[in-house]
Order: C-alpha cells, then sequence, then structure tokens
C-alpha cells in the first residue's frame, strides 16, 4: 500500500469517528436535559407526598379530626 492510501484511510476513519462522537455528544446532552427534568418531577412528587403525610397525620391525631370535602 502506498503511503497517501493508508494516510486517506486514516482520514477517512477520523472523520467517521468524529461524526460519531459528535452525535453522541447531542444524544447526551438531550438525555442529560430529560434526566434533569425527570429528576426534578420526582423531587416535587416526594415533597407533595411528604406535605400530604404530615398534613393526614397532623388531622387524625387531632382531638377533633375535620374532613373538608369539595363535593
Amino acid at each position: 500500500m502506498h503511503l497517501d492510501t493508508i494516510l486517506g484511510l486514516i482520514t477517512e476513519r477520523e472523520n467517521t469517528a468524529t461524526a460519531t462522537a459528535e452525535r453522541l455528544r447531542e444524544q447526551i446532552s438531550l438525555l442529560t436535559t430529560e434526566l434533569a427534568r425527570i429528576d426534578q418531577d420526582l423531587a416535587d412528587l416526594a415533597t407533595t407526598r411528604s406535605t400530604l403525610q404530615n398534613l393526614a397525620a397532623a388531622e387524625f391525631t387531632a382531638d377533633d379530626p375535620t374532613v373538608i370535602s369539595s363535593a
């Protein structure tokens, strides 16, 4: 093989690897954004659960529990 042929193969492989790396970086960025959103949703749900449990525990252990219905 000639040196030019070998260098051409290396350049081709480098271009392919560069394109693949860029595609993966874009996917990682999108996944990171989505993960942050889901993590925030999970934190919000945990806060809501905790708040409801605390309110329910306080209400049901009160001397005169009051149940309020929106209906």
